[in-house]
């Protein structure tokens, strides 16, 4: 008998709520000096058989107050991919259109400058290739009216 299951499923839970697995393991062979079993993969096993779950999801209103602490820190130029890279780099978890969600409410000047650069920056005129290589032959054919032939 492993000495994970005789602990009571609540001090493993209150112990991610704070620490990742990796430390979780550290801290109950810490704990529990001499006994086996508080591998990370055991650990994973344990929350597997008692349901617990290491991710715990935001809610609306944390993560606006999240999203508005990193618009603060880094501005309006990040969108939702740049901006749930940096959440994810502080250990907030949240899909990207959650995030956008809230970049739509924290800061929705931001949200309607970065559509606009981003419908200047399309093409609005549609590429037609009248042959293959038609692009490239018209590029060498500029290159060379410089040169004078």
């Amino acid at each position: 008998m492993s000495a994970l299951s005789s602990l009571d499923p609540e001090i493993v839970r209150s112990l991610l709520v704070q620490h990742t697995i990796e430390e979780t393991a550290q801290q109950l062979t810490q704990l529990f000096p001499g006994q086996r079993g508080f591998s990370v993969r055991s650990i994973k096993r344990f929350m597997q058989k008692n349901n617990i779950v290491k991710q715990q999801r935001l809610t609306q209103e944390e993560l606006e107050a999240k999203v508005h602490e990193a618009t603060s820190e880094v501005g309006g130029t990040y969108g939702r991919r740049m901006m749930q890279g940096d959440l994810r780099a502080g250990g907030v978890t949240a899909s990207q259109r959650r995030i956008r969600a809230a970049q739509a409410v924290i800061a929705p000047s931001y949200l309607s400058n970065r559509r606009v650069n981003a419908q200047r920056q399309m093409n609005p005129q549609p590429y037609r290739a009248d042959y293959f290589r038609y692009n490239m032959h018209m590029d060498q054919n500029e290159k060379l009216a410089m040169y004078g032939a």
